[in-house]
């Protein structure tokens, strides 16, 4: 059993994290910018849920202090749509590179063994249209949005302070299943999901989003995650 602290644990892609850490029975400390829903914490008992607005220095300083996580993932992120894009592009910044920054650097402090940093393929740019699989090895890194800049530069910061701490950087592509809701933080929910909300409501299930993607089960996501923390140096 190991001490994990999980930063964006009431989120979609961190809940499903938090949920998979509880089951195997490690002591899991889960960070997030809000009160987590009743159902987390009925399906988490034993879970310590820390509220901290990352940005800030020093936030959760006192948690790495004396609850001493031996390991951290770092899935705190912010997914403007592209509607308001321009709008939050320093909030977007601010959580996804500098706070990342702030919290690598107190899991340096505080003595923590691993440091995973949950990235996106989105940091790949676009594909070419006539390009039917994307091959990561072949496919140079141009993210254009500024949620991809973000998290590019982000996973390079991270990965930079490898001589520091045993750090790995996961570059998760479109993910769908249990936890998913759109809310201020997520504005672009799943494809699957808008089918679902759709079809509740009766409506005709046409989707905005044309292009051709891969889909990862939240679940099999969470189960990639762990398999990262544990993985030998």
């Amino acid at each position: 059993m190991s001490r994990v602290l999980v930063t964006g644990a009431t989120g979609f892609v961190g809940l499903n994290i938090v949920e998979a850490l509880h089951a195997r029975g490690d002591e899991v400390i889960a960070v997030g910018h809000a009160q987590p829903s009743l159902t987390a914490y009925e399906r988490c008992p034993g879970v310590t849920w820390e509220i901290a607005d990352l940005t800030e220095g020093g936030a959760i300083e006192p948690v790495f202090a004396a609850l001493k996580p031996e390991l951290v993932i770092n899935g705190a992120a912010l997914t403007p749509g592209l509607e308001r894009e321009a709008a939050q592009a320093a909030q977007t910044v601010a959580v996804n590179i500098f706070a990342t920054q702030k919290t690598l650097d107190l899991a340096i402090k505080h003595g923590a063994k691993r440091f995973v940093y949950l990235s996106s393929a989105s940091a790949y740019g676009t594909p070419p249209s006539s390009a039917n699989v994307m091959d990561e090895l072949a496919t140079p890194c141009d993210p254009h949005t500024v949620y991809a800049i973000s998290k590019f530069a982000a996973e390079r910061l991270v990965l930079r302070r490898a001589p520091d701490l045993a750090v790995c950087a996961a570059r998760l592509t479109s993910i769908f299943g249990p936890w998913e809701q759109g809310n201020a933080e997520r504005e672009t929910t799943s494809a699957l999901m808008e089918l679902v909300r759709r079809a509740r409501g009766g409506g005709t299930a046409v989707l905005p989003r044309p292009h051709k993607r891969d889909w990862l089960y939240s679940r099999d996501m969470a189960a990639a995650v762990l398999a990262l923390l544990d993985r030998p140096d």
